[in-house]
């Protein structure tokens, strides 16, 4: 087999680009989620100034004036950007185990592509790793038990409108995790923290990936 580039096909330093994009990803967030708050406290101080002005007969109809605007920066808006997040994050990520994917069957001249094999999404590109790449994952453990989980609150906000469904798994996970909430039969609510945290559990995922690859990267190069 001719000696690959690793280099410049990519896969030297394809973990590394996607774990500085979840860099990225992070700030963003962290932009957003201040943007409301700023939003919110500009307008109470916008309604605290109203209600000083204004006689106290008044100052109910100045809450109720407000109180959509209210809602909207506490807890419509944010929310909406916080799904939006997790769906684009877990897009993110399946594109990228394909994409790594592709690479490694370049390497080898591998006949089998991920798309040949069974499934779907990271749980097929994770089998590919490990049937055609001979990939040793078993550190993968709190991690990829939690990207499952978001997975499945993932396909929640595309599939059932975010509505919390019977399920004993999900449910439990929802139930031990701070920032995640709702009972079953009710929309799902996400906390600014657990955009964070999947990051975090993204970030170190893709550290564990990396090891193999450049472990792969060597065995390569030693045939």
């Amino acid at each position: 087999m001719t000696a690959v580039d690793f280099f410049e096909n990519g896969l030297y330093f394809v973990c590394y680009m996607a774990r500085s994009e979840l860099a990225e990803f992070r700030k963003f967030h962290a932009v957003a989620e201040e943007m409301w708050r700023q939003r919110d406290d500009d307008l109470q101080i916008r309604i605290d100034g109203l209600l000083a002005k204004y006689a106290p007969d008044v100052c109910r109809e100045i809450i109720e004036a407000y109180d959509e605007e209210s809602h909207q920066n506490q807890y419509k808006f944010p929310e909406i950007h916080r799904e939006s997040v997790l769906i684009t994050l877990y897009s993110f990520l399946e594109s990228q185990m394909n994409d790594l994917c592709d690479i490694i069957a370049d390497s080898i001249d591998s006949q089998v592509r991920y798309t040949h094999l069974k499934g779907k999404g990271v749980n097929r590109a994770l089998n590919f790793l490990i049937r055609v790449a001979r990939f040793d994952l078993s550190s993968l453990g709190s991690e990829w038990s939690f990207i499952e989980a978001v997975n499945q609150l993932r396909n929640l906000i595309v599939h059932n409108g975010g509505i919390l469904c019977d399920d004993p798994k999900l449910n439990a996970f929802v139930r031990n995790n701070k920032n995640v909430w709702r009972e079953p039969g009710s929309h799902i609510r996400l906390g600014a923290g657990f955009i964070d945290e999947f990051i975090s559990n993204m970030d170190c995922f893709f550290e564990k990936i990396d090891g193999e690859v450049q472990r792969f990267i060597s065995t390569v190069n030693a045939q």
